[in-house]
């Protein structure tokens, strides 16, 4: 499930994944239907068709806890993609079934939501979600919509069938050859000053996003931002991972780290074998130079 939503909003297959959910709108938008139909609303029963204030607060804290709940986490990376780029998101929602919202938020709040969920800020999420439907108080069906369906339960079953209905075996990875480890190398020299501005900036606590900060930097560096945007999550998963950061304690050893990690990316490389690689490839080079 994972890798199909990693798949999904990096675009590494958009042509077969549209084909995909085209070919089950009709079985995700019945799904819907029906979870609709079960239980109560969690609101009070009201003649009124848009929330009242009070209402809207209950609902901001609901829709934050939705969203960082454990069987969300698949869904939030499509999320933080998603929420800047309206027209990506409104073609996503589509072949979901799923209805658009009446207003679009402003550049600022998409940054600023898209940073809260990043960094699984409960409280900013809340404050942002309210803000929003005080000023632009949303209809109680689509309140309910929100609510009742778990979203992350419905994608699971729907590409649960995609696979039995394409039971085709995966190809196999695209592997680096030695000739490769060279190039993996000076990719990974030309990321290095982008990963250590970009680590610098999160560890500031920067209220921006890491999209937001490559966006940023694309003028100064724009092959090794052009690269990381396309390698978005796979990028901010190695600023997250644990285990890079006890390896490295110095910020800029740990920039190069991760610099290492993601320059295997166009190989397919699992982050370890990119690192492994990476320095391979610095040793041929320094071969070959002397």
């Amino acid at each position: 499930m994972v890798r199909a939503c990693r798949l999904l909003i990096t675009g590494g297959r958009p042509a077969s994944l549209q084909h995909i959910f085209n070919y089950y709108n009709t079985d995700w938008n019945s799904q819907l239907r029906e979870t609709l139909k079960k239980g109560p609303s969690n609101l009070p029963a009201t003649t009124r068709t848009e929330l009242s204030p009070v209402e809207c607060e209950e609902f901001a804290e609901a829709y934050a806890d939705k969203i960082l709940n454990p069987s969300f986490a698949p869904l939030r990376p499509a999320m933080i993609t998603t929420i800047n780029n309206p027209e990506t998101m409104k073609a996503v929602l589509g072949h979901m079934g799923l209805p658009m919202p009446a207003a679009s938020p402003d550049p600022a709040w998409r940054r600023d939501f898209a940073d809260a969920i990043q960094k699984m800020d409960r409280e900013r999420l809340i404050g942002l979600v309210k803000t929003w439907c005080l000023k632009n108080p949303p209809k109680r069906a689509e309140v309910d919509f929100i609510v009742k369906t778990d979203f992350g339960a419905l994608m699971r079953e729907t590409f649960k069938e995609a696979a039995r209905e394409f039971p085709a075996k995966r190809g196999a990875k695209a592997k680096a050859t030695r000739r490769d480890y060279s190039k993996i190398a000076m990719l990974a020299y030309k990321l290095y000053p982008v990963c250590l501005k970009i680590t610098t900036e999160l560890r500031s606590s920067t209220r921006y996003s890491v999209q937001r900060l490559l966006e940023d930097r694309r003028p100064e560096f724009p092959e090794a931002c052009t690269f990381l945007l396309a390698h978005l999550p796979r990028f901010e998963l190695a600023l997250n991972d644990k285990r890079l950061r006890k390896r490295a304690k110095r910020i800029e050893s740990f920039a190069r780290l991760v610099a290492d990690a993601i320059a295997g990316a166009d190989f397919g490389l699992a982050p370890r074998t990119s690192i492994e690689r990476a320095r391979e490839g610095r040793r041929l080079l320094a071969q070959a130079r002397t």
